[in-house]
C-alpha cells in the first residue's frame, strides 16, 4: 500500500489493515453520505420542519469535528482501537433516535452524540493516513474505496427510507457502526500521534494547520448546507425520490474521477491549483442543483 519512509508509518503495510481502516472510515462516513436523504425522512415521516431538520443535520456535523478536535488537541496519546470503538458506541446509540422521535430536544441531542462518535472514528482513522509514507495517494485511494461503497450504500438506504422511514435509515446507520467491532482488530493498536525516534512530538505547525482549516471550514459550509438538502432541492426541481436516491449514487460514482484524479496526480501539480479547481467546480455544481430544472439537477449532482 505504501512505501516505508522515516516521516511515515509502515503499520499498514498489508492489504487487509488498509481494507479495514478504509472500511472503518465509510462506516463513519456513512452519516454524511446519507444526510440528505435522512434530512427529507425528518420532514416527511417525522414531520419536522425544514428547519428543524436542518438544526438537526447541522448539530450532528458540529459535533462531529468536536469528536475530532477532542482527539487532535488531547488524545493523541489514546490508542486507534480505544478511540474507534468509543466512537462507534457513541454512534450506536445515536442511532436509537426513533426511540425519541416525538421529542425534538431528545432527538437533537441523541444525533449529537452520534455524530461526536463519528468524529472520534474519523480522527483516528484520517490521522493514520495521513502519516502514512505517501499520504496524497492513500488519501485518494481512500475515498475511491469510499465512493464505490457509497454509490451502493445510497440506493439502499434510500430504499430503506422509502419503506421505513426516516427509522430504517437510523437502523441502517447503526447496522453499519456494528461492522467496526469486526474491522478494528485489523487495525494496529498504536497511539493516534506516535513521537518521534527522539521522543518528542515536533512543533505544531500552527500556521500550515490554521490555513488548511480556514480553507476546510468554509468549504464544508458552502457546500455541506446544500448537500444536506440536496433531496429537497431535488423534489422542488421536479425529481422523484427514486431518481433522486439514483442520481446521488451516481455522483457518488463520479466522485471516483476526483478521488482517483488526486491519487494518480498526487501533488505534481502542486495542491493549490487542484484544489482552486476543486472549489471552482463546486460552486459551478451548487449553482446548477439550485437552478429548479431536473436536467440541471441531475448534471449538477454528478459535477458536485
Amino acid at each position: 500500500m505504501q512505501r516505508h519512509s522515516p516521516g511515515g508509518t509502515d503499520e499498514l503495510r498489508h492489504w487487509s489493515m488498509s481494507v479495514a481502516l478504509f472500511w472503518t472510515g465509510f462506516c463513519c462516513a456513512g452519516l454524511a453520505i446519507a444526510k440528505p436523504l435522512i434530512v427529507g425522512a425528518l420532514i416527511d415521516a417525522y414531520h419536522y420542519s425544514p428547519r428543524q431538520a436542518g438544526l438537526i443535520a447541522g448539530f450532528e456535523m458540529m459535533a462531529s469535528g468536536a469528536g475530532a478536535l477532542l482527539v487532535s488537541s488531547v488524545g493523541t496519546r489514546w490508542t486507534r482501537r480505544v478511540v474507534i470503538r468509543a466512537g462507534a458506541v457513541l454512534g450506536i446509540v445515536g442511532s436509537l433516535a426513533p426511540f425519541v422521535s416525538g421529542d425534538f430536544l431528545a432527538l437533537f441531542l441523541l444525533r449529537g452524540l452520534a455524530g461526536f462518535g463519528s468524529g472520534l472514528i474519523a480522527a483516528a482513522v484520517l490521522s493514520t493516513i495521513g502519516r502514512c509514507a505517501d499520504p496524497d495517494r492513500t488519501f485518494g485511494l481512500y475515498f475511491i474505496f469510499t465512493y464505490v461503497l457509497a454509490a451502493v450504500f445510497v440506493p439502499v438506504i434510500s430504499a430503506s427510507i422509502l419503506h421505513y422511514g426516516a427509522d430504517g435509515s437510523y437502523y441502517m446507520l447503526a447496522a453499519l457502526l456494528l461492522t467496526v467491532f469486526a474491522s478494528v482488530r485489523f487495525i494496529p493498536d498504536s497511539p493516534i500521534a506516535r513521537p518521534t525516534v527522539r521522543g518528542v512530538l515536533p512543533p505544531f505547525p500552527f500556521r500550515q494547520a490554521g490555513m488548511s482549516l480556514a480553507v476546510s471550514v468554509f468549504f464544508w459550509i458552502g457546500n455541506g448546507a446544500v448537500w444536506a438538502f440536496t433531496e429537497r432541492l431535488g423534489l422542488r426541481s421536479g425529481v422523484t425520490a427514486v431518481q433522486i436516491g439514483t442520481i446521488l449514487s451516481l455522483g457518488q460514482l463520479a466522485s471516483i474521477a476526483g478521488a482517483g484524479t488526486a491519487a494518480l496526480v498526487n501533488i505534481r501539480f502542486g495542491r493549490l491549483g487542484p484544489i482552486f479547481a476543486a472549489i471552482v467546480m463546486s460552486i459551478f455544481s451548487l449553482t446548477m442543483i439550485g437552478a429548479q430544472h431536473a436536467a440541471l439537477y441531475a448534471a449538477g449532482a454528478v459535477v458536485f
